[in-house]
């Protein structure tokens, strides 16, 4: 982990223009669904914390047998679609109203993101393509590193007021200035 350093600055994005779903395997169907997945976005959904992206599409691992999608250029009733498609193998249910996504850059979102989680974020532990689901601020969030130095992270948007208060705080006391991207 990076030690804070004086007048640090971490890049603050809310992602806009997606729309999500949180997918489910039927009992016994885990491998036909993940199939199923990669038919319609093109990505290896593996059964695990792992995220995996591309252009349009990405894929966290949320529990077993269970993905949270993420569609960047959503054509018509995207959810709807995935619905019919995956049905054989798998529910779907339309997360996009629930999550603000926010991004979060620069050297020291590591540091400030483990302030508050009590999972180990070291890159070590925490390669880039991992996600995990756990409490910052008593609040759920869902979260995965998308590359050395940077992290995504869905809030709820009920919470997401609380989250950034936090977040604020937390940058305070670490003498880290956040920008908005």
């Amino acid at each position: 982990m990076a030690s804070l350093a004086s007048n640090a600055r971490l890049l603050v994005e809310e992602r806009s223009g997606f729309v999500a779903a949180t997918v489910i395997a039927r009992r016994g169907r885990k491998a036909e669904l993940a199939r199923l997945i990669a038919d319609q976005t093109g990505l290896a959904a593996e059964d695990g914390p792992k995220a995996v992206s591309n252009d349009r599409f990405a894929s966290w691992g949320v529990a077993p047998g269970s993905w949270l999608l993420f569609h960047t250029a959503p054509d018509g009733n995207w959810p709807g679609g995935l619905a019919e498609a995956l049905a054989p193998a798998g529910s779907v249910i339309d997360q996009s109203s629930t999550y603000v996504l926010l991004r979060l850059r620069g050297l020291h979102a590591e540091a400030l993101l483990q302030k508050g989680l009590f999972i180990d974020l070291a890159l070590a532990a925490f390669p880039s393509g991992s996600c995990a689901a756990g409490p910052i601020a008593h609040i759920a969030v869902i979260l995965a590193r998308t590359g050395e130095e940077s992290f995504e992270v869905a809030v709820p948007r009920s919470y997401v007021e609380s989250f950034r208060h936090w977040l604020e705080s937390a940058a305070e006391a670490a003498d880290i200035t956040l920008e908005a991207g």
